[in-house]
């Protein structure tokens, strides 16, 4: 496992606490892997996208059901529903 230090926006650490997520570049792969944290559910991302970087703040009110699409929209992407978990895919 690698360790990577970077800057951090003050004001996007401890999101969840306040009900929000915040993602400034990071990779789609490190966005989903957040959500599937906070949410407690799976949230896989389709291949191609893994690498895409997010700049994007999702509010967390409503469960994944109400999240997952929110995100999608504000990614230009699409939430499917994907056994009991979500997958992020490319738009039609």
């Amino acid at each position: 496992s690698q360790v990577e230090l970077a800057d951090v926006a003050p004001d996007t650490v401890g999101g969840w606490a306040q009900g929000q997520l915040s993602f400034d570049g990071v990779s789609l792969a490190e966005a989903a892997a957040d959500l599937s944290r906070t949410l407690g559910i799976a949230v896989a991302v389709d291949a191609a996208l893994a690498h895409r970087p997010v700049r994007a703040t999702v509010r967390l009110d409503g469960g994944a059901a109400r999240v997952m699409p929110r995100f999608a929209a504000l990614t230009g992407l699409r939430a499917v529903r994907d056994g009991a978990g979500w997958r992020l895919a490319a738009s039609p």
